[in-house]
């Protein structure tokens, strides 16, 4: 999971030629992701599925604008 979180620092830096790295990387291993880990990384919000991650972005992007 440590690997998330130096590309999270790298997707707010705007270091491309690492984040294109990083996220080879990522995609190849794969992780779960769960509530502690979003928690661990400052995300945000958490959803376990496809359908409640729609809701959620819909109900972050209304609390941003």
């Amino acid at each position: 999971m440590s690997d998330y979180k130096e590309l999270l620092e790298v997707l707010l830096t705007g270091d491309g030629e690492k984040l294109e790295t990083l996220v080879k990387e990522a995609l190849d291993k794969g992780a779960p992701v769960n509530q502690t880990f979003a928690d661990e990384i400052g995300a945000d919000g958490y959803a376990p599925d496809a359908g409640s991650a729609s809701k959620l972005a819909k109900t972050l992007l209304r609390k941003s604008a």
